[in-house]
C-alpha cells in the first residue's frame, strides 16, 4: 500500500510541504498512527520504505519494533516517559493502551508514567545512532496540525540539529551539493577516481617575507579558490594540510572515468593559474598533480572535531609525490589519468596522444627519495597552461 492510498488530503499537502524543506520530519493522524516519514527521516532510518517503518503504526509501537536500535536503550525510555503521558491523550485506551504495545521488559523498565495536561507543542533532545558513526545528538519538535475551526487533524515530530542557529550558519555556508556528494560516502567503499593535489611552493619563505595578516589572507583566499575549482567541477574536497589541499572527483559524480579525469585535470589547471590581486605570477608559484585511482577506498572521517572524506591507496601517495615534484608553477599529471581522457578533452588541454612523450618521476629534476620510492615509475606529463 503507498502511504497516499486513502490519505486525507490535508495530511498528504502537510507531507509534501515537510519533504520539500529537505529535513528529517513524521507526520500521523489525529490517534498517532504514522502516515509519512520524510527521506531524510527514512535516510537515517536505514533508507527503508514507509511501509517497512511501520505505516498505519503508533509512534510508539513503531520505536518499540521497526525503529529499536535507533537510540540507544536509556534514550529512547527517557524518550517514551516524555511523550507518552503527552500522547496518551490523542490515543484511544490512553497510556495504558500504549504501554501494552510495549516488550514486558521494556514496560516494566518504563516505570510509573506521570500524568501530563494536554498539550499542541513540545520538543525535546534525542542520540541517535547510526551504523559505523559516532552517535549524533538532536532536537525534535513535537506540534499538532490543526484546521482553522480548531479541528485536530494529525501531528508532527520534525527534527533539528542539536546547536544554535549561529553554528549551523557556519555548516551552511558550505557548498551543498559537495555535502550531497560526500553524505554518499557514508559507506566507505572502493571508487574509480581522479586524485588532484596542489600546493604553494616554497611558502616557508613567501610566509617569512609577508606579514602575518597577508599571509593569513593568502592562504584564506587561495583555500577558498581551490576548493571552488574542485566543488564547481562536482569534486569533493579533501583534506588541507598547511598550504596544501587535495580533491576527489569520482567517476559515478561526473558521469564517466573520462569526465572525471578531465573534472581533475580542469580544476589542478585553475588553481595553478590563480594568483591573488596586487601579486605578481613570480612572486606566487602553486604546484599540482593528479592522477587516476582505480580502486581507491573512500569514506568520510567524522570526528568531535573534523568532517572529512579521506581516501586510501597506493594512487594517492604517488599523487602527492607528483604534486612535490612539480616545480615552478606547473600541472603534472599521470599517464594513467591523461590516457583515459577522450580525445576532445585531450585536445582542450594540449594533449596530442601521438605525440606526447612522458618522464617518470624519478626522472624529473630535485626530485626527492621519498618521491623515487613512493613514485619513481610513475609516467608523467606537464599540462601546458590556459590559451
Amino acid at each position: 500500500m503507498s502511504w497516499t492510498a486513502d490519505l486525507d488530503p490535508r495530511l498528504a499537502g502537510v507531507a509534501a510541504q515537510l519533504e520539500a524543506t529537505g529535513g528529517a520530519a513524521e507526520v500521523y493522524d489525529s490517534e498517532w498512527r504514522l502516515v509519512y516519514m520524510t527521506s531524510q527521516f527514512r535516510f537515517f532510518a536505514g533508507d527503508k520504505s514507509v511501509e517497512e517503518l511501520g505505516l498505519g503504526r503508533h509512534a510508539v509501537a513503531i520505536r518499540a519494533a521497526e525503529l529499536h536500535g535507533m537510540v540507544p536503550q536509556e534514550v529512547s525510555l527517557r524518550w517514551m516517559r516524555t511523550n507518552i503521558p503527552l500522547m496518551a491523550h490523542d490515543t484511544p485506551g490512553g497510556a495504558d493502551a500504549i504501554r501494552a504495545m510495549l516488550p514486558d521488559e521494556e514496560a516494566r523498565a518504563l516505570g510509573p508514567l506521570e500524568p501530563q495536561e494536554p498539550q499542541t507543542l513540545w520538543w525535546g533532545e534525542i542520540t541517535y545512532l547510526h551504523a559505523g558513526l559516532p552517535p549524533a545528538q538532536t532536537r525534535y519538535l513535537v506540534f499538532a496540525l490543526t484546521e482553522p475551526d480548531g479541528e485536530r487533524i494529525g501531528w508532527t515530530i520534525f527534527y533539528l540539529p542539536a546547536a544554535p542557529a549561529s553554528i549551523v550558519s557556519l555548516i551552511t555556508r558550505g557548498n551543498q551539493g559537495m555535502f550531497a556528494r560526500m553524505a554518499e560516502l557514508l559507506q566507505p567503499a572502493r571508487h574509480e577516481t581522479a586524485i588532484l593535489f596542489a600546493d604553494i611552493q616554497a611558502s616557508g619563505d613567501l610566509a617569512r617575507h609577508l606579514s602575518s595578516q597577508r599571509w593569513f589572507e593568502l592562504i584564506r583566499d587561495f583555500s577558498t579558490e581551490a576548493d571552488h575549482a574542485a566543488i564547481s567541477r562536482a569534486g569533493i574536497v579533501g583534506r588541507h594540510a598547511g598550504d596544501g589541499m587535495t580533491a576527489f572527483f569520482l567517476a559515478e559524480h561526473a558521469g564517466s572515468r573520462a569526465e572525471a579525469c578531465a573534472a581533475a585535470l580542469d580544476a589542478g589547471r585553475e588553481i595553478v593559474d590563480w594568483r591573488p590581486a596586487g601579486m605578481a605570477r613570480g612572486e606566487l608559484k602553486i604546484n599540482a598533480g593528479v592522477h587516476w585511482g582505480g580502486a581507491l577506498y573512500l569514506g568520510q572521517v567524522i570526528t568531535g572535531g573534523r568532517l572529512e572524506v579521506t581516501a586510501l591507496g597506493d594512487e594517492v601517495n604517488e599523487c602527492a609525490r607528483i604534486q612535490q615534484t612539480a616545480r615552478d608553477g606547473v600541472l603534472l599529471a599521470s599517464k594513467p589519468l591523461v590516457e583515459r581522457l577522450d580525445p576532445e578533452h585531450a585536445q582542450d588541454f594540449g594533449l596530442d596522444p601521438l605525440t606526447i612523450t612522458y618522464r617518470t618521476v624519478g626522472e624529473l629534476p630535485g626530485v626527492t627519495e621519498k618521491a623515487v620510492r613512493d613514485a619513481g615509475g610513475v609516467p608523467v606529463v606537464s599540462v601546458p597552461p590556459r590559451r
